[in-house]
């Protein structure tokens, strides 16, 4: 493990007390209790789907082989339905440690990847059928693409693009081993045949970039990532991949760093999807910040970088989510780093811009702040409200059973009124929570 892991672990354990200039006055509610018969294993995140609809899945992290959900609003309450449960058998997926975050797509089908399973027991991307409308029956999984081996899976995601193509990453494989960013086609006759794989580019672990990270299609089919390390300083960059004009069908994307972490308090090892902003400015997240990237005034300019809001030494840990942006506003999820059971829980969070001229750190907000036990992890999403709903690792009384949480920020409501703390530096059983670092 790299030495500014180590001090980000040591960091996020700190004895710094942070105060927030609004702690205690916005509103959490607790409204859905996984169970071990329900889900059947930890989840990690949720995802928007129509009518209000969220979509998640779970990983195996002490048993089973994880799954896929659905939470349906109706009437103040959430139903939970498993879509569908992995076997690890039979060339399908087994989901663990990981922070899968499915998608949607616009025909109601869902795609995702899993760690494990798939021909080569590498992991694997899924495609989910609903079943006929009105039918009532099972949803239908299919292994559309298995990663080459063992580990390539592993934090790996998928996004859509135009036609109906996926692009996604892996953390492994690649023609240096240092990862690479796949395309995945479709089937050419209305979803009968197979998906067509290819390589874009293989990261070589130089000052490209290596083990990727996350990524985001852009306008004009670009697509934006991070990766974990390399780049100039070894210390992890932001890439931008396009295809070669005039260059002939299936040949590489051309890659392009737009910025080099330096390391230490000034960033290192992005991960998660950068999130585009106004004016094409990237945001996205470190180990112990949250960055910003802003493009050339003018063609052929260097893009800048500056970390916006640093984690360094807060007893919430640092940045456990991909974020977003709504309003000028940025809105994540913290958690400690590491995985030691101390202090908080971790937190739901705002940045806002500093007034006057631009430059400087972001104002930091905790929304809420969790127990112990209860430490938000993975993908969450924002209603028309402006509300945050995301889920938890563990639950309350130091239960390993997650929950979905709403947090709303114009509320002024007493927060946590009914999730029954834990106290600082105990957790439920030996579990430890989910540390997405690799290497």
């Amino acid at each position: 493990m790299k030495t500014l892991r180590l001090l980000a672990f040591t960091a996020a354990l700190g004895l710094a007390v942070f105060t927030s200039r609004s702690a205690g006055q916005t509103g959490f509610q607790m409204l859905y209790v996984f169970t071990s018969n329900s889900s059947g294993a930890e989840t990690v995140g949720v995802v928007p789907g129509p009518n209000g609809v969220l979509y998640g899945m779970t990983a195996g992290f002490y048993e089973g082989f994880g799954s896929v959900f659905e939470l349906q609003p109706s009437g103040g309450k959430w139903t939970e339905t498993v879509l569908y449960t992995f076997t690890g058998q039979n060339g399908d997926g087994a989901n663990s440690w990981s922070q899968a975050i499915p998608i949607v797509a616009s025909n109601g089908n869902i795609y995702g990847t899993t760690t494990g399973g798939g021909a080569y027991g590498g992991g694997a991307v899924f495609e989910l059928q609903p079943p006929a409308s009105g039918s009532g029956g099972p949803w239908t999984e299919s292994v559309i693409y298995s990663f080459p081996s063992a580990g390539y899976g592993n934090f790996s995601n998928v996004i859509m693009g135009p036609n109906g193509i996926l692009y996604g990453y892996t953390s492994g494989a690649g023609a240096y081993g240092q990862g690479m960013v796949f395309a995945l086609a479709p089937p050419s006759q209305g979803g009968a045949g197979t998906w067509t794989e290819r390589e874009l580019y293989s990261f070589t672990g130089g000052i490209d970039g290596a083990y990727p990270a996350g990524l985001t299609a852009g306008p004009g089919g670009v697509l934006y990532g991070v990766a974990e390390d390399g780049g100039d300083f070894g210390e992890g960059a932001v890439f931008q991949l396009k295809p070669v004009n005039g260059a002939p069908a299936g040949a590489p994307w051309m890659e392009t760093v737009l910025y080099s972490f330096l390391g230490g308090e000034a960033g290192a090892n992005p991960f998660g999807p950068p999130v585009i902003g106004s004016g094409g400015v990237l945001y996205g997240t470190t180990v112990n910040s949250v960055f910003q990237l802003t493009p050339p005034g003018s063609s052929g300019g260097s893009w800048t970088g500056s970390m916006i809001y640093s984690f360094w030494n807060e007893d919430n840990g640092g940045p456990q989510s991909p974020i977003i942006v709504r309003n000028g506003a940025i809105y994540g999820l913290s958690s400690l780093l590491g995985g030691i059971c101390y202090g908080t829980g971790g937190s739901a969070f705002e940045l806002q811009k500093p007034a006057g001229p631009a430059g400087g750190l972001w104002t930091k907000t905790v929304l809420h702040q969790f127990y112990t036990n209860s430490e938000p992890y993975g993908s969450f999403v924002m209603d028309r409200n402006g509300a945050l709903l995301g889920t938890t690792l563990g639950g309350p009384g130091g239960t390993y059973d997650g929950f979905l949480f709403k947090v709303d920020p114009s509320s002024a409501e007493t927060e946590a009124s009914n999730e029954n703390p834990i106290p600082d530096g105990i957790c439920g059983g030996d579990r430890f929570p989910l540390n997405r670092r690799r290497h």
